[in-house]
């Protein structure tokens, strides 16, 4: 069961052959060390393409995350469970 959550994080990334790789994010003051990528794709919403990563992190939880370049904005958008 996924849990929709759409808010804002904070992330660090590196960029990498020209793509963004999340390395780690920031969530109500916790923070989620990504393990691995588990997909990447671009995802067209209204006007703006938003950059759409699933991903698991060192505890073992899965997220989706996304990236709005021309806001420059980073989004949780749900919990995998």
């Amino acid at each position: 069961m996924n849990t929709e959550i759409n808010e804002p994080i904070e992330i660090a990334v590196k960029f990498k052959s020209g793509k963004a790789e999340p390395l780690i994010f920031r969530w109500h003051q916790n923070l989620f060390k990504i393990k691995k990528i588990n997909l990447m794709h671009k995802v067209q919403q209204g006007e703006d393409l938003l950059y759409s990563y699933s991903v698991s992190t060192d505890k073992d939880d899965t997220y989706q995350i996304s990236f709005n370049p021309k806001q420059l904005k980073w989004i949780l958008d749900q919990t995998c469970d």
